[in-house]
């Protein structure tokens, strides 16, 4: 049998398949008497192709002459970690949650990547890790939020917001790995900015919120009112320079941006969905309800010009 080699830290970056999902992977590799896509590996690590392979040892006679590896040659587990995520992108069926812990965790691999070639080294824990004989080598190439908001056609708050939303995913998974799983899945109730929130929260108030966000949507709201009382109470905070009109046009300007990036990631997975006549009408009245909300703040300027 071909030596493959499965590092848990590799394995369980990426989302894992549902039982049916997995089963119908193996339905159709049955089916189809082979595997096309072929296993990635990373000295001899296996980095895309976990499912498949176990779906061949479960199969070996039958699938042993019918599959590839393909070894990769990356500079060190964080550019690996960073392909992952790359690639996981171009799945159709991912949530929004899950696009947008991608696009998060490709920030964090990219800023942690070194780059250049260098020896690789197991950490105590048996874990890939680059040899510091190199030293810190830069990441080239500009700022990593702006170069990942270019390769992916989206604005560079998406991916900062992104990075944040991946932090706090990662919060929660620390403590309650299947409430993780279950926001990342979607349809949770709990929305992306405050689990976006929850990083830069005191170690008490963290945890705090990690507990309500297990417990549901309206522990949340609970939490939130709670927390909305403990700032009325606490000093009044004095700013040095107020909110001026730059700060506004700045923050407002951005605001369109983050639609258009919110709809673009949507239709990277799903735009073959318009063809079907009811998503298109779905799509349609999504743009409709979206001219009327335009509508309704040009009332409340025209009040104000007014």
């Amino acid at each position: 049998m071909v030596n493959l080699k499965i590092d848990p830290e590799f394995r369980d970056k990426i989302p894992a398949l549902t039982e049916a999902e997995f089963d119908q992977l193996r339905e159709n590799i049955l089916s189809d008497g082979e595997v096309y896509e072929p296993l990635v590996t990373w000295n001899s690590v296996i980095v895309d192709g976990h499912n498949r392979w176990r779906v061949i040892q479960e199969n070996w006679e039958l699938l042993k002459d019918k599959f590839r590896v393909k070894e990769m040659d990356f500079a060190d587990k964080w550019e690996a970690f960073e392909w992952m995520y790359r690639k996981q992108l171009g799945r159709r069926n991912l949530s929004n949650e899950q696009k947008t812990y991608m696009i998060g965790k490709m920030y964090e691999a990219r800023k942690k990547t070194h780059g250049g070639k260098r020896e690789m080294e197991r950490d105590e824990k048996g874990h890939f890790s680059a040899s510091t004989q190199n030293g810190n080598l830069p990441n080239k190439g500009g700022r990593v939020g702006e170069q990942i908001a270019k390769e992916l056609g989206i604005g560079n708050g998406t991916v900062l917001r992104a990075n944040t939303f991946a932090k706090g995913v990662d919060a929660i998974r620390e403590e309650f790995p299947e409430t993780a799983d279950k926001i990342l899945k979607g349809g949770s109730g709990i929305t992306k900015e405050f689990v976006a929130s929850i990083p830069a929260m005191p170690d008490e108030q963290k945890i705090e919120a990690i507990e309500a966000v297990k417990s549901g949507p309206e522990a949340v709201a609970k939490f939130k009112k709670n927390a909305t009382m403990e700032e009325c109470n606490a000093t009044p905070i004095v700013h040095t320079e107020a909110y001026n009109e730059r700060d506004f046009a700045n923050q407002v300007s951005g605001f369109p941006q983050e639609f258009d990036d919110m709809v673009r990631l949507f239709l990277l997975s799903h735009e073959d969905l318009l063809d079907n006549p009811k998503c298109a009408d779905a799509f349609e009245k999504m743009l409709k309800d979206a001219e009327s909300v335009i509508e309704k703040y040009r009332g409340v300027l025209n009040e104000h010009r007014n």
